[in-house]
């Protein structure tokens, strides 16, 4: 037998506020899984007396929740949304707490079901877990009607081809709770709610132990008359309003896609948007850091990911061209080195074609470094405001290296800035516009830095085909980096396994969170 996995302290203590507060709640929805939620692997629906809303608040705050705010347009009225954290694993706790029962289709909850009070005055204690669960027979009544409404015209139309089909989620929680009612009882629920008819679709599903979408599709045309007058939009208005936000969600992901960036909830901290920026030397885990904060976080709330290095991250088009011409280009042949006699007329002759060469060589490499160094230049200005404006309107910002002017041709700082002591005015002119875009970039600086440091020799380890000399002296100017006074730096020993790493900066994000 699996042993049960241990449960997360912040669930049981929040449990035991909750109760200690006498607030009149329950766990509504997924009690089969209730194993899972407690372990801090899914999330807890608490349905609560819109009358103890306040107090609600004051408990879930005190047990060390953060309220995190859904975009406009994006969240339903009677919905909160509290963040936890568990330092001990560092994990991400979300309690989804309705005020009400608003449910519906994809896209678009419709219908606003109002059972609240009787779904709490039938709650029934699960000692397993120190809580209130709704009663097996109205969780199975809303799981049903839930599944019902959320059917579309599309799926009518896979019906037709045979390609309709109940989800494994909702099939396995129907049979969970079809073992733990009787007939007599879920009739005596059903019946005031959606019908004598619908509530005897209800207990054929569950004497024959199977469900299918022509059993839903039954049950919703049996309870459309009770449950018509609950819809939150006229049909036409629903159709829109659910199309609109399809259009914009998909639109969205596409982006993503393209972008590269990570898919996210619509969800803001609750102070706005936040900035997270990592730096450190070769082989400090920068780059898998951020992927692997990015998608920790992006499961409860907006992130914006943004590459601010010059490697082999992200680049815009012109800077991918300009790469693709230095890998096509030949590599230069150096001069001859002369002989210590005159030499015949001729070779002479060939030494000053190739040392011509060289010298048009070297000033054609001149001129792409130029110009790819300005296009690097724009392109991490254009990110530092991409994500100033991600951060202003909510998001979290998880930077992978940050631009910086301190430290010139290291640490992502200044390409040029050797030639702005050029004799000739063109590179001058070049390198005082890199250094004005950078200083542009370092205008929006980060709330939070972490600095990975990390040892000479372990970097060695990771990077073994970076010069020695040129390791050193990245971590080096990794602890020599500053920022301004708004700006809080964390320092976090990269030599560590990267799983004791990652929770060092969860826990520091999370307090600035």
């Amino acid at each position: 037998m699996v042993p049960a996995p241990p449960l997360v302290r912040e669930w049981t203590d929040l449990v035991e506020r909750l109760r200690a507060a006498d607030i009149p709640y329950c766990h509504w929805k997924s009690n089969e899984h209730l194993a899972a939620s407690f372990a801090g692997e899914t999330d807890l629906d608490l349905l609560v007396d819109r009358a103890a809303a306040q107090q609600t608040a004051q408990v879930l705050d005190a047990s060390g929740f953060k309220h995190f705010k859904t975009l406009p347009g994006r969240g339903y009225p009677g919905i909160d949304d509290w963040i936890g954290f568990s330092p001990a694993t560092g994990r991400l706790l979300h309690a989804h707490v309705h005020y009400q029962l608003t449910v519906g289709e994809p896209f678009l909850k419709g219908y606003r079901l109002p059972w609240e009070a009787l779904v709490i005055e039938t709650r029934q204690w699960n000692a397993r877990y120190g809580l209130p669960i709704a009663d097996p027979h109205v969780e199975l009544l809303l799981l049903l009607v839930r599944a019902a409404l959320k059917i579309r015209v599309r799926d009518r139309v896979r019906l037709g081809f045979g390609r309709a089909g109940v989800s494994r989620d909702v099939l396995r929680e129907f049979r969970w709770l079809a073992a733990q009612v009787t007939p007599a009882r879920l009739l005596e629920l059903a019946c005031p709610l959606v019908g004598a008819a619908a509530a005897q679709t209800l207990v054929a599903a569950v004497a024959a132990r199977e469900l299918s979408v022509h059993r839903l599709l039954e049950l919703r045309a049996r309870a459309e008359p009770r449950l018509s007058t609950h819809r939150l939009y006229r049909p036409l208005s629903a159709l829109v309003r659910r199309w609109s936000n399809e259009v914009r969600a998909r639109a969205e992901r596409l982006q993503r896609r393209l972008m590269g960036r990570t898919w996210s909830r619509p969800r803001t901290p609750p102070a706005g948007g936040l900035s997270v920026a990592f730096v450190g030397g070769d082989g400090a885990g920068k780059s898998t850091l951020t992927r692997v904060v990015s998608d920790w976080l992006s499961r409860q709330a907006v992130v914006f990911s943004v590459y601010g290095g010059s490697g082999s991250g992200p680049a815009s088009l012109a800077r991918r061209w300009l790469e693709r011409m230095r890998k096509l280009a030949p590599t230069p042949t150096p001069p001859p080195t002369p002989g210590p006699g005159p030499g015949p007329a001729g070779r002479s002759g060939r030494a000053r074609d190739t040392r011509d060469r060289a010298a048009t060589g070297g000033a054609l490499r001149a001129l792409w470094r130029g110009v790819w160094a300005l296009s690097l230049a724009r392109e991490r200005r254009s990110r530092a405001v991409a994500a100033y404006r991600a951060r202003s309107r909510g998001a979290i910002v998880i930077w992978d290296r940050l631009p910086q002017t301190q430290f010139p041709r290291v640490n992502d700082g200044p390409h040029l800035a050797h030639w702005r002591e050029s004799r000739v005015g063109l590179a001058r002119w070049v390198a005082a516009y890199e250094h004005a875009q950078l200083r542009a970039a370092e205008a929006h600086a980060p709330d939070l830095v972490i600095k990975l440091h990390v040892s000479h020799g372990v970097a060695l380890e990771r990077k073994p085909d970076t010069p020695p000399a040129r390791l050193l002296e990245k971590l080096d100017v990794t602890r020599r980096l500053t920022y301004p006074a708004g700006t809080r730096v964390v320092d976090v020993d990269a030599d560590q396994p990267l799983e004791q790493v990652l929770l060092e900066v969860q826990r520091a994000i999370w307090e600035v969170l």
